[in-house]
């Protein structure tokens, strides 16, 4: 399957958050798939990247970062739906947790900005699909 992104774009265009060698590719390849299976596979289907606009190709590459950044801040767990950042503490009896069961496994699943991207170019899949983040 097409990879829309390379590490030298990630960090010099993106200028993302820093990534392993070792664990890049492995988090490219999982945001590919989130992006593909967001836009129902348009992008396979048409032929690839090349066949959008210009606009439209920058704000694919955009959510392909925006989803590894995701995966480097969150871990991989967050393509299950679970978040390995830190969503509550306690300090002796006083406990606090910003972890909300009102938001779906599947929009944990993807990155905000990477949403926000792909709606921007016409290309995010929401028909019968709600879609939130919170």
């Amino acid at each position: 399957m097409a990879e829309y992104v390379d590490q030298v774009y990630y960090t010099k265009t993106y200028y993302g958050e820093d990534v392993d060698d070792a664990l890049f590719s492995r988090y490219l390849a999982r945001a590919t798939d989130i992006i593909n299976s967001l836009t129902c596979y348009q992008l396979v289907k048409q032929g690839g990247l090349d066949k959008l606009e210009l606009w439209q190709q920058e704000l694919v590459k955009k959510a392909v970062c925006a989803q590894i950044e995701y995966y480097q801040i969150e871990g991989l767990t967050a393509d299950q739906g679970q978040s390995e950042s830190g969503s509550s503490f306690s300090l002796s009896k006083f406990s606090v947790s910003a972890k909300s069961n009102t938001i779906s496994r599947q929009a944990q699943r993807a990155s905000p900005a990477a949403i926000a991207a792909l709606r921007a170019a016409g290309l995010l899949n929401e028909s019968g699909v709600s879609i939130r983040v919170i």
